[in-house]
């Protein structure tokens, strides 16, 4: 054991359970209240519905800077592919903990994934797999859960942007 290193506790990361109130700081980035809505600056940010009214109380819509790639078709060393999977996970978890606590179940889950080049369909779903895993994380169930309703979609933005937008309804 080494000694003067610090421990690492669970008080340094966001937790689902707190209510963030004006300015504060997490280890992701910043949360500050805006009206009656919740800005996340750092992992993610909260938007509201684009030209429809406000953002409901059951709906959450998160943008992740991430890179989903196709699982099914790379070839990797097995520690380099877990800490991968384990990093997109994490990453989906962190953003949606960061912005709010879990809502009631049933629910509908809408992952698109934002690049400059699509996929088929299969290598789609396959490729959210860890996102998927996060998002039933922070649900508190199994994402294979009959309450939960999974949809996928993939669009693009241009050249070289690549991002995950995660809608709960």
């Amino acid at each position: 054991m080494y000694r003067n290193v610090p421990k690492r506790t669970d008080a340094r990361f966001a937790r689902c359970t707190e209510t963030y109130r004006r300015g504060i700081y997490t280890p992701f980035g910043s949360v500050h209240k805006i009206g009656s809505n919740l800005r996340y600056t750092g992992l993610a940010v909260l938007r509201g519905l684009q030209g429809s009214g406000n953002l409901g109380e059951n709906m959450i819509e998160v943008t992740v800077d991430m890179k989903i790639v196709s699982v099914a078709n790379i070839r990797m060393h097995w520690a380099v592919k877990a800490r991968l999977v384990k990093s997109q996970r994490q990453k989906a978890f962190n953003a949606l903990c960061a912005v709010a606590a879990p809502i009631p179940l049933p629910c509908t889950i809408v992952l698109t994934r934002v690049a400059p080049r699509a996929l088929d369909g299969d290598n789609l779903q396959s490729a959210f797999k860890a996102t998927r895993d996060g998002v039933a994380d922070w649900l508190g169930v199994d994402d294979g859960d009959k309450r939960l309703d999974w949809q996928y979609r993939q669009r693009s933005d241009g050249v070289k942007v690549y991002r995950v937008e995660i809608e709960v309804i």
